[in-house]
């Protein structure tokens, strides 16, 4: 499966923020407590689930969440009101990989 919506930039204490909510987790096939890998490079926010990733969804099971805030998403986002979200599934004709994984790229 594949699919790219646009989001909107949130902010939290005056910080940019990845917010993404149960609609898109679950769009995902994701659930909570699910774990992903997070990578920044010049150009995209790369998330790639696998099973030991450093980082998790969190909420809770009725009502998952990713929430990423921290100084290199401020960087990244610098100037960018929005973004641009792509989820690619490991069978997805778009690529062949073991992991499932969301980029996320600026979008004006």
């Amino acid at each position: 499966m594949y699919f790219e919506i646009i989001k909107d930039l949130q902010l939290k204490n005056n910080v940019t923020r990845i917010w993404l909510d149960k609609t898109i987790i679950l769009k995902c096939n994701k659930k909570f407590n699910d774990t992903f890998d997070l990578f920044i490079s010049k150009n995209v926010i790369t998330l790639i689930f696998q099973v030991y990733g450093s980082k998790k969804i969190s909420g809770c099971a009725k009502r998952p969440v990713i929430d990423i805030a921290n100084k290199k998403i401020q960087k990244f986002f610098e100037n960018s009101s929005k973004f641009k979200l792509r989820y690619i599934s490991a069978n997805s004709n778009k690529r062949k990989s073991n992991s499932d994984l969301i980029e996320l790229v600026r979008s004006h």
